[in-house]
C-alpha cells in the first residue's frame, strides 16, 4: 500500500512512518526539513519538501490579501 504522511519528522508522523515501513508499505513523506528524516535513504520512502496548503493559508494575517 502507498501511504502519505504529513509532518513525517514530527513526533506522531515519525511513529506513523516507522510503523508503515515495518508493515511493508511505501510512504510519501511530506517534510519541511528532509535532514530531520532518518528514513530518507530508504527506497520505500519518497520525500516531498513543503507543507500542506492549509497551513500556509492559516499563517497569514487575518484580512491579508491572497497571493
Amino acid at each position: 500500500m502507498q501511504l502519505t504522511v504529513l509532518g513525517a519528522t514530527g513526533p506522531i508522523g515519525r511513529q506513523v512512518l516507522r510503523q508503515a515501513l515495518a508493515a511493508g508499505h511505501r510512504v510519501t513523506a511530506l517534510v519541511r526539513d528532509p535532514a530531520r528524516l532518518p528514513e530518507r535513504g530508504d527506497a520505500r520512502v519518497t520525500v516531498v519538501i513543503g507543507e500542506p496548503p492549509a497551513l500556509r493559508t492559516s499563517r497569514r494575517r487575518p484580512g491579508a490579501a491572497r497571493p
